[in-house]
């Protein structure tokens, strides 16, 4: 069977057979430059052969040698994720016209079907003008979108500090040491994580977005409850008392408010947790908690004989004046208006509003 003839010249000869394009070389005269042109009239020709291309141009004559094999007119290539399928065009001038772009148009579609490309198809693109030897955006699917991560918002204790009048005069008697709440109060809340929303490959298939992450809420089970509703967890108190954190995370300690002054009505006092005294510490007697201290008279302290708080800080409104007796210890930091005749250990700070005599810090 003879092969058919794709080209001949006075120079080289291009035949089709069986297993793909075969080029010979009668005599030398064409450059590799126009051969490129003339591969550019026959798009159909995909060249695997270079070297046997160049031996027929610069070693003429040369016999039939196979340096080609024929393209496929309709490429599909699949991106990794499945979202985007690519075509490359190999056909003639007459399927990129005018008169030719239904049929193409058919063609391309069944293509893609048969690779399994139904969903995304871009039809505008395939009916408009197209190229060969170009890659094209085909199909495009829909990509999944990831669900976004909770977020928290948590009770913010006051900062320990002089408030500011109007006036522009610090007022050291003021500090909010102790941060109060009752039953039932918010303190923190998480939205949930959300879902994020499904994507669809080319062929249809299906692609679950990652779940947002769901942050962890930290909080004393004893002490805070947490409440669940409309896409959200709130936390709320359990009891009456003093905000405060932890390793646990946040909690509510409890407070113990005197109301009147510390001293034969009421006796020393030692309580685990917040204590908040509206009057003074009489002469003589001690108080001592395991968390912050506040004692709010104006009138201050006299010769008490210990104010002690083992984890906290201590305030006291209106000043010391401890005679050579009082001993104020704590674990973090002293908030007083003066001191004099006054033992002070701590191991934070000490924040005296006006003077210090006489004592030892």
């Amino acid at each position: 069977m003879q092969p058919d003839i794709v080209f001949k010249s006075e120079f080289i000869s291009i035949t089709i057979r069986q297993d793909g394009f075969y080029i010979e070389s009668f005599r030398k005269g064409m450059t590799q430059e126009q051969f490129n042109m003339l591969m550019s009239d026959h798009p159909e020709i995909k060249i695997t052969g270079i070297m046997a291309v160049k031996n027929a141009l610069v070693n003429a004559p040369r016999a039939p040698e196979k340096f080609g094999k024929t393209k496929e007119r309709i490429i599909i290539d699949v991106s990794e994720d499945g979202l985007r399928a690519f075509m490359t065009l190999c056909v003639g001038e007459e399927d990129l016209s005018e008169s030719g772009k239904a049929n193409l148009f058919k063609e391309i579609l069944g293509k893609l079907h048969e690779k399994g490309i139904t969903f995304g198809i871009k039809n505008d693109v395939l009916l408009g003008n197209l190229e060969n030897d170009r890659q094209i955006l085909a199909a495009e699917g829909i990509a999944a979108v990831d669900g976004v991560d909770s977020w928290i918002k948590m009770y913010e204790l006051s900062e320990v500090r002089p408030e500011v009048k109007e006036n522009g005069n610090v007022d050291h008697r003021e500090l909010n040491l102790i941060n109060r709440v009752n039953m039932g109060d918010w303190l923190g809340e998480r939205t949930d994580p959300g879902e994020g929303s499904a994507g669809r490959t080319v062929t249809d298939g299906i692609i679950l977005p990652a779940k947002g992450n769901l942050l962890p809420l930290l909080y004393d089970k004893n002490t805070v409850k947490e409440v669940n509703a409309d896409g959200k967890t709130t936390l709320y108190a359990r009891i009456n008392g003093a905000v405060h954190y932890d390793e646990k995370g946040i909690g509510v300690s409890n407070h113990l408010e005197i109301i009147g002054n510390v001293g034969f009505k009421t006796g020393n006092i030692e309580f685990d947790g917040f204590l908040t005294v509206k009057g003074s510490i009489e002469d003589s007697f001690s108080v001592e908690a395991s968390k912050d201290i506040e004692i709010l008279s104006d009138l201050g302290l006299g010769s008490v004989k210990e104010i002690v708080s083992r984890e906290g800080s201590i305030l006291i409104k209106g000043g010391i004046a401890g005679k050579n007796k009082a001993v104020i210890r704590g674990r973090k930091n002293i908030y007083t208006k003066f001191v004099s005749d006054t033992t002070i250990i701590c191991e934070g700070s000490v924040h005296i509003g006006f003077y210090c005599l006489n004592s030892t810090i």
